[in-house]
This record gives structure tokens, C-alpha cells and sequence, in this order.
């Protein structure tokens, strides 16, 4: 199971079979792993296909593990570049699908001709640049070290930002198995689960305490008397006055999916209200650093989530968004077409009360006024800007989001 919860894997490694022919890749896999594990608590899930040919449905299967990856690692080469599976369906999907944190490391040196697939973003050179040979032993070391470093410190960041459910730990060895699965479920459904690792039966009741006010909610078993250590969890948590789901038995298997939906409706009843505010990391960062600091001004009350990595992330942040603002300023035409798909597959569940706008930013075109408003069909608003973004521009999208705070008996 994945270190971030919700994930298929923490890293992917896409690389060209015909580098991997000496088992070259194969090690490198296996000395990411070992590296990680110490600081992820052993949990690293670190995944590449190892299949020599490729079945009838080799790319969606590659492309769906994609979906769910946080950090994707190309192993450039002349071959790696030669391949348009390589470039084309894993590293450019992997973009246009809102995938953000791409580690570029060559394995050899290129032809006079090539470069690495994004010069603009950071790359680690893995061979001796004044011979071309392959570094092996400790000085590759040094330089995967600080790899794993950059990739511990980004899946630590991700899974910070992930819901937190609070879930009571027990001692008791009849029910604690199926317990565990309870967590387990929760983790791979996209909540970062409290506390981390296991606690001593004297940990302090301020300790209890502050784990639970960092989680959104917690969730206990009642009717544990033999079990002091729950007991005294229940009892924090009441005194605190957050949102607690008491279970009267550890779910069994098949119960599992209706407790999750459960913490599900409990997450959405007791939230601020929020925007998902998403683009292209990689081509409109910059352009858009400041507007969600803008959109925190104009809606004050509300929070502002951000674009990151895995698909159920992203579904999540679109299930529990009051307004959902897709910005588009220099990214490619397949990034827009594949977050417009999303959007249409959102809008179309029962009882989806969500404000939608898309907001467009685009060079001087002749076109006289600098701001155009439209509606879509879904009622979204379309609101296209000639020159750089400006957060007056999405006052029609500001009003609608406090009128629908107002209706659902929101004070913003």
C-alpha cells in the first residue's frame, strides 16, 4: 500500500525497455525503494512494468496506474527519446492528466541533437560526464540521496494535505484485525489517517488531543471496557466537541464501503466552503501564483484548494467544492480537453450543485474588449481576458459562490 493515501503508487518509473536489458532500471528501482523506506516508515511503493511485451491493453493499464501516481521518473536516453510510448503516452498523459512532480534523470549521455524532455525542469545527470560511463557505488549514491530527499519531503507535503481522519487505536487482539482494515480502507480511499504509527498505553491525554484537533473527524468503538487505551480516546474526543463517529463492532468486509461513505457525509456536513481552483502547473504557475491569495480576499470564509497529483484527489476536492475555477493561460489544448472531461463527468452527478467557471487568458488578438463574459452550457461561466489575469474579472463567479453560501445557510 502506497505511502500517500489514494495512491496507486508514490513513484512510477517510465523508462525504455532497451535500457533495462542489463537489468540497469531493475536496480534502480530496487535502490529507490531501499532509500525511501526509512523515511516513509517502510511504505514506499515505488512501481515500474517490468513486462518485456506489452498485452492488448498495456497502455490503459499504464496509463491508469498513471492516474494515481505522485511522482513520475523518466529515465532519459537516446532510446527513451526514440520512443513515442515513452514521451507521448506516459510523460505527456502524465501532464496533460494533472500529474506534477516529474524527476528527469539520464541514464546516458544524448546525441548533439537531443535534450532531456523538459529542459526547463531540473534533471540529474547519472553517468560520468567525462567518459560516459555509468556511475555505480558511492557516488551514485550521492546523487539518488538527494533524489530520494526531494521525493520523501514531497509525498510528506501530499499527504499533509490530504483529509485527516482520526481513528482510535486498539489493544484488543480479538477486534484489532479487523480494525486495521477499517484504516486500511480509509487510506485507500484518500485520508490520511491519525495518529501515525503505533501509540504506548501511557501516551499522554494531551498528546490524544492533539491528534484528534488535527483531524477533520474521529472514529471509535464503543463498548470496549477491556480496552483502557480506546476508552480514553472516546472520552478526549468528546471533551473536545469534534465531529465523532462511535461504531458499535469493527466494520466486517462487506460493511466497510457504507462506513467510509458515512465519514464521507460527516466530512461534508461539517467543511467551510471551498473552490478548487485548477491549471497547469507546469505552463501557468507563475501567471496564477497570486490569485489564489486574491480569491481568499474576495471570498473570505472560504478555502482555496490547489492542484496536486492523483486522481482521487482530484475527484475529491470536485466532490466537496462549492465553486470550481479551471484556468487556462498557455497550457496545451490536451491538458484543457482532459480537465473539460473531468468537469463534464462531475457536473453530471445526481444532485451536483457546483459553480463552474472557466477563465481564459490569451495574447492581444484584435479583439476590442480586454474582458469577455459568456455562459455555457451548463450555465458555467466563460470568462476570457486579453493579457494577464486579473481577479475582478471573476466577480460574476465570486457573486453566484456567496449567493450560494447564502442559500445553504452559510454566514459568508
Amino acid at each position: 500500500m502506497p505511502y500517500v493515501p489514494g495512491c496507486s503508487a508514490d513513484v512510477l518509473i517510465s523508462y525504455a525497455h532497451r535500457d533495462n536489458q542489463d537489468g540497469w532500471v531493475t536496480r534502480l528501482k530496487k535502490k529507490l525503494t531501499e532509500k525511501l523506506n526509512p523515511f516513509l516508515a517502510g511504505r514506499a511503493e515505488v512501481w515500474f512494468d517490468d513486462r518485456i511485451a506489452p498485452g492488448v491493453y498495456f497502455k490503459e493499464e499504464i496509463q491508469q496506474k498513471l492516474k494515481g501516481t505522485q511522482i513520475f521518473v523518466a529515465v532519459v536516453s537516446p532510446s527513451y527519446l526514440d520512443s513515442e510510448f515513452c514521451v507521448s503516452d506516459e510523460l505527456d498523459w502524465f501532464q496533460n492528466h494533472g500529474g506534477r512532480e516529474i524527476i528527469q534523470v539520464l541514464k546516458v549521455p544524448l546525441e548533439a541533437d537531443q535534450e532531456v524532455p523538459l529542459p526547463e525542469i531540473h534533471y540529474k545527470v547519472l553517468y560520468d560526464e567525462k567518459d560516459g560511463h555509468l556511475l555505480d557505488g558511492e557516488p551514485l549514491d550521492k546523487i539518488l540521496d538527494e533524489v530520494v530527499k526531494a521525493m520523501a519531503d514531497r509525498l510528506r507535503e501530499l499527504r499533509e494535505r490530504l483529509p485527516k481522519v482520526y481513528v482510535a487505536q486498539l489493544r484488543n487482539d480479538n477486534l484489532k484485525a479487523r480494525w486495521d482494515e477499517l484504516k486500511d480502507g480509509l487510506h485507500a480511499e484518500g485520508y490520511a489517517v491519525l495518529p501515525k504509527g503505533n501509540l504506548p498505553l501511557r501516551v499522554p491525554d494531551g498528546r490524544i488531543r492533539e491528534w484528534i484537533e488535527a483531524a477533520r473527524l474521529s472514529v471509535h468503538l464503543d463498548n470496549v471496557p477491556d480496552d483502557p487505551l480506546a476508552q480514553r480516546q472516546l472520552v478526549v474526543a468528546r471533551q473536545i466537541g469534534r465531529t465523532v463517529l462511535i461504531l458499535p463492532e469493527p466494520p466486517a468486509e462487506d460493511h466497510l464501503p457504507a462506513v467510509i461513505d458515512e465519514v464521507q457525509k460527516r466530512l461534508e456536513s461539517d467543511r467551510k466552503p471551498a473552490v478548487y481552483f485548477i491549471y497547469d502547473y507546469y505552463s501557468d504557475h507563475e501567471r496564477v501564483a497570486g490569485l489564489p491569495g486574491l480569491i481568499r480576499q474576495k471570498l473570505p470564509g472560504f478555502d482555496v484548494f490547489l492542484p496536486e497529483g492523483g486522481e482521487k484527489y482530484h475527484k475529491f476536492r470536485l466532490q466537496l467544492s462549492d465553486g470550481v475555477l479551471l484556468f487556462r493561460g498557455d497550457a496545451p489544448e490536451d491538458w484543457l480537453k482532459s480537465q473539460e472531461q473531468v468537469l463534464l463527468q462531475a457536473a453530471a452527478r445526481p444532485g451536483r450543485q457546483t459553480v463552474e467557471a472557466k477563465y481564459f487568458t490569451r495574447g492581444p488578438n484584435g479583439q476590442s474588449d480586454p474582458v469577455r463574459v459568456t455562459r455555457g452550457s451548463r450555465q458555467e461561466w466563460i470568462i476570457e481576458r486579453i493579457g494577464e489575469p486579473d481577479a475582478e474579472d471573476l466577480q460574476p463567479f465570486f457573486d453566484a459562490l456567496r449567493a450560494r453560501a447564502m442559500v445553504a445557510g452559510g454566514s459568508v
